[in-house]
């Protein structure tokens, strides 16, 4: 009786070690994926401080004509970044400044802004703002494309 009971708790302490093993292994994969995930954003968002510093200063800009990485207003943005090469370490097409380091692909573009008409103003006697907004699109993607991030902001100048 006693062997009956001391297998029966083998079998029981040898199914509990088994489920802490996979459960460690699970949470070292999803503290890995984190990690990634989080290096990943941080390269999304260093692309684009580089792509808002590219619109800061007195410099004239370049012309937006929906190439080169600069974009009209009426330009599908969003199908773009989700379907714009990423095939070579250049980025080809029409990414700005698009790289790959230590097995992260970022790159930015720009997209200029529809300007508001001399008839929409938004008040009565109030003056228009006479400053530019530009859109920047930053994307960047870890070297096994498990993790890509996308971020904007809206910059006026």
């Amino acid at each position: 009786m006693a062997l009956l009971i001391t297998m029966i708790f083998l079998v029981i302490l040898t199914y509990l070690g088994v489920s802490t093993i996979q459960d460690t292994n699970l949470e070292e994969k999803m503290a890995a994926n984190l990690y990634h995930s989080n290096i990943v954003f941080q390269a999304a968002e260093s692309a684009l401080r580089d792509g808002e510093k590219k619109l800061t200063g007195t410099a004239a800009l370049p012309t937006f004509n929906d190439t080169s990485g600069y974009f009209t207003a009426a330009y599908d943005l969003d199908s773009f970044l989700n379907s714009a090469s990423w095939a070579s370490a250049s980025c080809s097409g029409g990414w700005l400044e698009c790289q790959t380091v230590a097995g992260l692909k970022t790159g930015f573009v720009i997209q200029e802004m529809p300007a508001l008409n001399t008839d929409d103003s938004l008040e009565v006697g109030t003056p228009q703002d006479t400053d530019r907004y530009y859109r920047v699109s930053a994307k960047a993607e870890s070297a096994n494309t498990s993790a890509v991030v996308i971020v904007q902001s809206i910059y006026r100048r």
